[in-house]
């Protein structure tokens, strides 16, 4: 649960630094999620020796998200997707 949590808040984390007038705002915010996940991770083997599988699934989904977003993000395709989900 914690995992599926830090993945959907991207969009918070990046309002939250935008509104602070950041530069790079993504980037900072993949690096807010990933740092709370390597917490979560670091905290689970330093208390129990080993590191529940949910935590590695949620990290390297989150790893995976910003190249893939990145690849996709200026396609005509989505952004055709993304003009009609928005309503612009």
């Amino acid at each position: 649960m914690i995992g599926g949590t830090v993945l959907i808040l991207t969009p918070a984390v990046t309002r939250i630094f935008r509104l602070f007038g950041t530069s790079l705002v993504i980037i900072k915010a993949f690096a807010a999620q990933l740092a709370i996940l390597l917490a979560c991770i670091t905290y689970d083997f330093l208390t129990r020796k080993r590191v529940q599988l949910p935590y590695v699934f949620a990290t390297v989904t989150l790893l995976a998200l910003l190249p893939v977003s990145a690849l996709i993000g200026g396609t005509r395709l989505w952004l055709s997707i993304a003009h009609w989900v928005g309503g612009a």
